[in-house]
């Protein structure tokens, strides 16, 4: 088929739901470059299609407009200061059964301890949605978009002066998928602490410094090899002109740190007790939370960085039913 042919209405309704790339080039009669060039177009008209993996893991996903594109770029003023300090979480996946927001408060209340007032979340801050027919459909306690949002405006941790900033995933992701809705702008919305940066990813400029956090899609035949393999790979098919300073990866359920090409690189646990499904995959399974702090040069620039990773040894199964709110300094 050539490409001048394709009817661009039903591509972007066969990839509103999150289909493999090669399906969608079976289904549409396509080579890899005429898929590329598709997907380009669709970007440069105001699209919003993410490609996620590599080979044939890859995924392509429409948004529409409902959402940032994958080239989310926010500004993080701290004025002059020379540090920058903040909790780094992933995956408390809220409207599972083995959701854990107490482990999520308790990650909060540390980092107000430490004089700490930001979080960069790395998405999947929900469950998502599982169809009735799916095994996992009984993991959920909350089972639709709008009880999921709801639950995350009224439950997520609130410290009066903490700001979350915040990526969606690929589970927050199956909201749009099914009911055409972004949760993050959803959320964003109702919480004046909650700053909403896109799906998947985003580059944080800090002054002179770059930060890259994303949720970074992986399957569980790279998880079995080793857990730095995926970063390492997505490391090094970056362009030179994409390179930052710190890159941190949600997703991966487990924590490690590394310095590949001249970048720091953190991959942050989850929050979430071991669901069926990672037991099912047989996924090496971290619980817990890290806190980062990076140095900056005088005039901006990065310098150094720590980051701290506090696990969590036991997860409790009843979490979700007997947890508390954690407001502190009030919020209406």
């Amino acid at each position: 088929m050539a490409i001048e042919d394709l009817d661009l209405k039903k591509f972007k309704e066969f990839t509103r739901k999150e289909r493999t790339c090669n399906d969608v080039c079976e289904h549409f009669g396509l080579n890899i470059l005429e898929f590329s060039c598709i997907v380009n177009r669709l970007k440069q008209s105001g699209i919003n299609i993410i490609v996620s993996g590599f080979g044939e893991d890859a995924t392509i996903l429409n948004l529409d407009e409902r959402n940032l594109n994958g080239d989310n770029i926010y500004t993080i003023d701290i004025g002059n200061d020379t540090e920058f300090d903040s909790l780094v979480i992933s995956d408390p996946r809220l409207g599972s059964k083995y959701q854990q927001l107490s482990r999520l408060n308790f990650a909060y209340q540390e980092a107000d301890r430490n004089g700490f007032n930001k979080a960069i979340l790395l998405g999947d801050i929900t469950e998502g949605l599982y169809g009735l027919k799916s095994p996992y459909h009984d993991t959920l306690f909350l089972d639709t978009t709008e009880k999921q949002v709801e639950y995350v405006v009224n439950n997520y941790p609130y410290i009066k002066g903490f700001t979350t900033y915040f990526i969606t995933g690929d589970q927050d992701a199956t909201h749009t998928a099914k009911n055409g809705v972004d949760i993050g702008r959803m959320i964003s919305e109702e919480r004046d602490d909650m700053i909403y940066l896109g799906n998947m990813r985003c580059t944080l400029n800090i002054r002179k410094m770059k930060i890259l956090a994303q949720h970074l899609k992986i399957g569980a035949f790279d998880r079995a090899k080793t857990i730095s393999l995926k970063p390492q790979d997505a490391i090094y098919a970056m362009r030179s002109e994409e390179k930052v300073d710190i890159i941190l990866d949600g997703h991966l359920l487990s924590s490690e740190q590394m310095t590949e090409r001249g970048m720091r690189e953190v991959a942050v646990p989850s929050l979430v007790a071991t669901t069926p499904r990672i037991r099912k995959s047989a996924i090496p399974h971290n619980v817990g939370f890290v806190l980062l702090k990076a140095k900056l040069t005088k005039d901006g620039k990065y310098n150094d960085m720590e980051a701290t990773f506090s696990p969590f040894y036991q997860t409790d199964e009843d979490d979700y039913t007997s947890t508390k709110v954690l407001k502190i300094g009030g919020r209406k």
